[in-house]
């Protein structure tokens, strides 16, 4: 499966015409529930060692991502919510940072 820009396209791979600056997600998934799992985004809080996951359906819907963990040099970090999104500061680190969630596919990998 892929999504573009968080969103599941109605049309194929082949069919698709991407732009610039276009984010492309390509995973596996199991509908046996009747649609894709959720999709994790990271994002960095400014300048800061602080982290955003936020949860996105096949529609782009943004959701909150429970029980949602940042990765980082072999540690785990637990985020504290918010309506759309989960939050956590992993301090000084060297390697990329990943979030995962019970149910939902891996964030993207941000330094």
């Amino acid at each position: 499966m892929f999504k573009v820009n968080d969103l599941s396209p109605p049309v194929g791979a082949d069919a698709l015409e991407l732009k610039a600056g276009d984010r492309v997600l390509w995973y596996y998934a199991d509908f046996s529930s009747g649609s894709g799992p959720k999709t994790l985004r990271l994002t960095r809080v400014g300048r800061t060692s602080c982290y955003r996951a936020v949860g996105y359906d096949d529609g782009g819907t943004a959701s909150f991502p429970e029980g949602a963990l940042l990765h980082v040099d072999g540690r785990k970090v637990q985020t504290q919510g918010a309506t759309q999104a989960a939050m956590g500061c992993v301090g000084t680190h060297r390697g990329l940072v990943r979030a995962t969630a019970p149910g939902m596919v891996r964030s993207n990998a941000l330094r």
